[in-house]
This record gives C-alpha cells, sequence and structure tokens, in this order.
C-alpha cells in the first residue's frame, strides 16, 4: 500500500473524483478531512485537478462527529 505522501500525487484519487462528476453532474461539493492524500497541504496533481475543475471543498476536522 501507498504511503499518505505517496497518495497526493496519486492518480487514484483523481479518478475517484472525476467518476463522481460523471455520476452526478449536479453541483455538489467535496467533503475532506485534513488527510495529505486529499492534496490539501501540497500542490500536486490531486490539487491541481480540483483547482482546474472549480471543485469546492468542504473541511472538516479529522475525527468530526459530522
Amino acid at each position: 500500500m501507498k504511503s499518505s505522501k505517496a497518495l497526493e500525487d496519486s492518480p487514484v484519487y483523481v479518478c475517484a473524483i472525476e467518476l463522481m462528476r460523471e455520476i452526478d453532474d449536479k453541483q455538489w461539493l467535496l467533503q475532506e478531512d485534513g488527510d495529505p492524500s486529499h492534496g490539501i497541504r501540497k500542490k500536486g496533481l490531486v490539487q491541481e485537478y480540483k483547482e482546474a475543475h472549480n471543485i469546492k471543498n468542504l473541511y472538516r476536522p479529522a475525527q468530526s462527529p459530522d
């Protein structure tokens, strides 16, 4: 299994986002916590993809009861 650091630039996460966009083309928010694999902390493939496609995030703290 890849480490979280390796997943920051992972096309797997981008593919998951693309799949959700294909399933539901309505406006939606991507809910994420601070996990590095979500591309939040580093300017990599995931972050660039989200910016290029104007994907809005709803950030939640890790272990949030919501």
